[in-house]
């Protein structure tokens, strides 16, 4: 308000000064101001492309991550861009045992400034390439590896607080990605899949999040693509559409393509009927997971969950 009111004043005191008819000054001026804040922008634009200035920003922004974080981190390059557009080379974070947690050759977002000053989260493309997530815990029931991460940025304030979340994401892609979860005391079954040993590796996919919303949710799968390493299992491709709210949940396009497998269908549920089905996930996740699938891509008349452990016993050795 108050630089409001010292820009009115000054053009009051202007056009009460000025010789000249009050138009044409205030063209003048406004000209001038116009001139100014490009002049402004494009001198921003030109100053943070220049590698000393970037190389400088990584530092300072990595060495203030740290502290947050209170490990070690480096940061590459930070490029802004057009000043809607971040991109990050070469992020590497290491976990507090000084052991490499997340390694990003490429990271960019390009979002959009307008609607942020309505309380929306709108961006256009964002891009994670060549990436190596490290997660462990040295016993189960010990803490994992990046809880540091979600304490340094949890919210210190203990009343809580309604918020407004509305976030559009249009594009999401991720290529080159390798993720690896392991329980270090557990036993490793070489040729099976053992949750406490995780090993996924050439992750590609192409998301859409059209809107995230307190109560509501609107995603497209184009393209999901997993290997794990350990069990030699092979996802080629899994693509969907999900719309969900607080009383039901609808999801259509459904195909996954496996080694030697095929299915599509456009079969929705209810939330309830999902829920039904979790309890299994925690002591039988390969048969969960195809009884989830069967769900999805069989009618109703013809679900044949019998089989799901059979498959499981003789495809994951389980």
């Amino acid at each position: 308000m108050i630089k409001v009111g010292l820009i009115t004043y000054y053009f009051i005191f202007l056009l009460a000064n000025s010789n000249k008819p009050p138009i044409r000054k205030l063209k003048k001026t406004v000209r001038w101001v116009l001139g100014i804040i490009l002049s402004l922008y494009i001198g921003t634009i030109l100053l943070l492309n220049i590698p000393y200035v970037q190389r400088q920003i990584s530092v300072l922004v990595a060495n203030e991550l740290a502290n947050v974080l209170g490990t070690q981190l480096t940061i590459g390059r930070i490029n802004m861009g057009l000043l809607n557009r971040i991109i990050i080379d070469d992020l590497l974070l290491n976990d507090q045992s000084d052991k490499e947690m997340l390694k990003v050759s490429r990271l960019s977002a390009k979002f959009d400034i307008l609607p942020l000053f309505k309380g929306k989260v709108s961006i256009s493309n964002v891009q994670l390439f060549g990436f190596n997530i490290n997660l462990e815990k040295k016993t189960p029931e010990d803490i994992p590896n990046f809880q540091f991460v979600l304490d340094a940025f949890a919210s210190k304030d203990t009343i809580k607080k309604e918020s407004n979340l509305d976030i559009r994401i249009n594009s999401l892609l991720i290529r080159r990605g390798k993720m690896s979860y392991n329980v270090l005391s557990a036993e490793e079954t070489p040729g099976k899949f053992n949750a406490q040993h995780i090993q996924l590796r050439n992750i590609i996919a192409n998301i859409s999040l059209k809107a995230l919303q307190n109560d509501s949710v609107n995603a497209a799968v184009k393209r999901l693509s997993i290997e794990e390493e350990n069990s030699g299992f092979e996802l080629k491709k899994l693509s969907l559409k999900i719309v969900a709210n607080n009383q039901k949940m609808s999801i259509e396009n459904f195909a996954i393509d496996l080694l030697n497998t095929s299915l599509a269908s456009a079969w929705s549920m209810t939330v309830w009927e999902l829920l039904e089905t979790l309890p299994m996930m925690y002591a039988f996740p390969c048969e969960y997971f195809l009884r989830t699938l069967l769900f999805v891509t069989s009618p109703p008349l013809f679900r044949p969950f019998p089989l799901s452990r059979k498959i499981c016993k003789w495809f994951w050795g389980s």
